[in-house]
């Protein structure tokens, strides 16, 4: 099947049972791509579809240990898009959740973060400093990306260093990622490096 030759159905419902189909079944990344292309045509239907599965994510009516690859291609599908829009809609995913998610999609979700073309760095270093430990969680995988992407101001460095040195996170075995952070920035300052970058960046993105 070739990209291009696949028709979304027009009714926001109607998409959304046809991308439930695709992630029980085979996936289909033409699909996916159709989706992403009327969701950047500004396909009003799309954005529906889009608002309600994004909805359903957060009320727990799908969750990801059942409904892995809708979620999945969801975020890939956004991030793709890469608009403040689309944006906005993972951060406010994360900023309103209430509950527990596997650490794999926390990584995959703030994995994809730094893809976007506007991104509040100022947003990441708040949701790292958050009480709430699943949310810290998304802003320091994210932080330490944009780091090794070297997409961080100097001042911004030192408001992550000084969260990461004092950070506790008892949900998520999150030690990996705040030493190798930490080593980084100092590595950085001093010109002296214990770690291979790519190794580092391995670490980052998982």
């Amino acid at each position: 099947m070739k990209s291009g030759k696949i028709k979304l159905p027009s009714n926001s419902l109607e998409i959304i049972d046809l991308l439930k189909k695709e992630s029980e079944g085979i996936f289909t990344k033409e699909v996916f791509e159709e989706f992403e292309k009327r969701a950047k045509a500004n396909d009003k239907d799309v954005w529906s579809a889009i608002y309600q599965i994004m909805r359903d994510a957060d009320s727990g009516k799908l969750i990801w240990a059942l409904h892995n690859k809708l979620l999945s291609g969801i975020f890939y599908a956004l991030s793709h898009i890469g608009d403040s829009q689309a944006y906005r809609i993972v951060i406010n995913y994360i900023k309103s959740m209430d509950r527990g998610i596997p650490i794999g999609a926390i990584e995959l979700v703030s994995g994809l973060l730094p893809s976007f073309s506007d991104i509040d760095v100022g947003e990441l270093l708040e949701l790292a400093n958050s009480n709430d430990e699943y949310k810290s969680s998304f802003g320091v995988i994210a932080l330490s990306k944009l780091l090794v992407e070297n997409r961080l101001t100097e001042e911004e460095k030192l408001k992550l260093e000084s969260i990461l040195k004092n950070y506790k996170n008892t949900k998520h075995y999150l030690d990996d990622y705040v030493e190798g952070t930490l080593a980084y920035l100092e590595d950085s300052r001093t010109g002296v490096s214990f770690f291979e970058t790519s190794d580092l960046e391995s670490l980052i993105s998982g």
